[in-house]
Formats: C-alpha cells, structure tokens, sequence
C-alpha cells in the first residue's frame, strides 16, 4: 500500500478491497467470500480443427489479431462484457459455411476488439442461427466442464479440508496461549 501523504504513526488505515473474484481475495488478503458476483472462470474456446471452414476461420480470426484458440476470464454474471466476448468468439467457431456471410470482416473485429478492453469488441457478433446457438451453449458447457476437470476435488471435499485445518490451527493457537507463547 502506498500513502501520497505522511501518515503519523498510530492512524488508523482503512483499504478498500473492491470488487474482485475470489482468488484475488485470497492471495491478496487471505480470505474469500461465499457469494461473490465477481468471481471469474478460465474458459478455454477453440475454433475445432476438423471444421471444414477452419482455414476461413482461422483467417477471419488472424486479420482480427486472433487465434483458433482463445482464453476467456468468464464472471459469473452472463451480462458482462467478457462473457459476451466469449459467446460471439464461440458464435464464430461454431458458425457453418452459410452463417459465415453473417459475419464481420476481421478488419472490423480487429477495430472493434482495439477500441475496447477486454475483447468487448467481439460482441459485434450477434446470435447467428438457433442452430448455432445452439452449439455455443454446448461449447460453453463443455469449457465449463473442462475448467472443473482441472480442481483436483470437489468443492465439498475441499471445504471439509479446510474445515479439518482450521480445527487443527485452532488448536495450536490455544496451545501457545496456554503455555503464554
């Protein structure tokens, strides 16, 4: 923490914690919160390499600075603009030969992605197809699905983990008040 002014000694300090997901909480102040809106998930996307409109993609994707395959911090809530980024990248993944007339050129991504923080700019491209959507939210699942396959445990099984650590550090604490430590 940096001060822009002399502090005598013996202030009281206040420091916000603002909105964070909860793994900056824990490295920054060494705790989490139960419910937080903010919390985020690694999400990994990819265009898939046996598409038949791989190479059209691929070169969409390079005129816009992009890869076939893309990471996204998702929030929880589904509103933000990280979370659309990631739904227009997988509208353009998962979009068939006919859908892809539909979308930008890669000079407009490349623009729009630029003009923004965090890929917003994708979020140029708009629901294609039911059928589209359709593979988008799959592809979402799926991402989903990997980003918890990469937690050794369960969360159940982590938090009675945690539980067992705090009883046991409780205890040593006790143990060093009693013997005046």
């Amino acid at each position: 923490m940096t001060s822009i002014k002399i502090i005598p000694k013996g202030t009281q300090i206040y420091d916000s914690y603002g909105r964070k997901c909860n793994h900056r909480f824990f490295v920054n102040y060494g705790f989490s919160l139960e419910e937080n809106d903010d919390n985020e998930s690694v999400f990994i996307v990819q265009v898939n390499p046996e598409d038949p409109q791989v190479r059209m993609k691929a070169n969409l994707l390079h005129a816009a600075g992009l890869g076939l395959v893309k990471e996204f911090q998702i929030p929880a809530n589904t509103k933000h603009a990280k979370t659309k980024a990631c739904l227009a990248f997988l509208r353009l993944a998962m979009s068939s030969g006919s859908e892809m007339i539909l979308l930008p050129s890669g000079e407009e991504l490349k623009k729009r992605i630029e003009a923004s923080e965090d890929d917003a700019g994708l979020d140029i491209i708009q629901p294609l197809s039911a059928t589209n959507e359709k593979a988008v939210l799959k592809a979402m699942k799926a991402a989903a699905q990997a980003c918890l396959a990469r937690f050794e445990t369960t969360i159940e099984v982590s938090l009675a983990r945690l539980l067992i650590f705090s009883h046991l550090a409780l205890r040593k604490i006790t143990s060093f008040w009693q013997k005046g430590i």
